[in-house]
């Protein structure tokens, strides 16, 4: 069995209108994004470039603190959990 990679050290900064990636202390991306309504879920739209697919058109689950980003369709892609911090 092939263990899973190492999860990088991530933040998301999350203001109004754009999410700013932060990995390993670095700002490594910055995209534009709306959250839509679809008939079973919400779905995150951003402005992300195809190699910078982590965030784009991603399912959604939000919760009072915390954020649940779903990549998984038919396959296993990952999802990613992410805690609010004040």
């Amino acid at each position: 069995m092939i263990p899973s990679p190492t999860v990088p050290d991530v933040q998301l900064i999350v203001n109004k209108n754009q999410i700013t990636l932060i990995q390993d202390g670095k700002q490594t991306d910055q995209v534009s994004f709306e959250i839509i309504q679809t008939p079973y879920d919400f779905q995150l739209k951003t402005n992300s470039q195809y190699q910078n697919g982590y965030l784009g058109n991603s399912g959604l689950r939000i919760s009072r603190n915390r954020l649940f980003i779903d990549k998984g369709m038919a396959n296993d892609f990952p999802g990613f959990e992410f805690k609010r911090m004040e």
